[in-house]
């Protein structure tokens, strides 16, 4: 079986979230059955080294499209998706954070048969950074 779940990001103005996402998904249960596919628009110098470090440690795990111009999030996510090679795609935001098995959880019963889609539940934070929210 090839890669499970497929996980579509638009990208713009993220710099000050992405080491902190990159990891958080790299810290995935499901992270060696799991592609990133970015659609990364209009990219600054510092964002692309920071793909491009994860891409060092993490061979095989990121499809990244560079784009130099800005999209809706709708173009953005089209784009992800025809370039996405797993059967689940869930969307991934540079600005949150997941726990650690919450792409595990939604994706089982998808792959069992029990559910078409899956949704988790959220929980927002009053300051950017914290894990814990209401």
């Amino acid at each position: 079986m090839g890669l499970k779940v497929s996980a579509i990001v638009s990208l713009y103005r993220g710099e000050n979230y992405l080491d902190r996402f990159l990891a958080n998904v790299a810290d995935q249960t499901w992270f060696e059955d799991l592609e990133l596919v970015i659609d990364h628009n209009r990219p600054t110098m510092a964002e692309m080294e920071k793909i491009k470090r994860f891409q060092e440690e993490h061979p095989g795990r990121v499809r990244h499209l560079v784009r130099e111009e800005v999209v809706p999030y709708g173009a953005s996510w089209n784009r992800c998706l025809r370039e996405a090679s797993a059967d689940i795609v869930t969307i991934l935001n540079v600005d949150d954070l997941r726990t650690p098995t919450s792409i595990e959880i939604e994706a089982r019963p998808i792959l069992s048969g029990e559910a078409d889609w899956c949704s988790g539940t959220m929980w927002s934070s009053p300051a950017r950074g914290r894990s814990k929210g209401a």
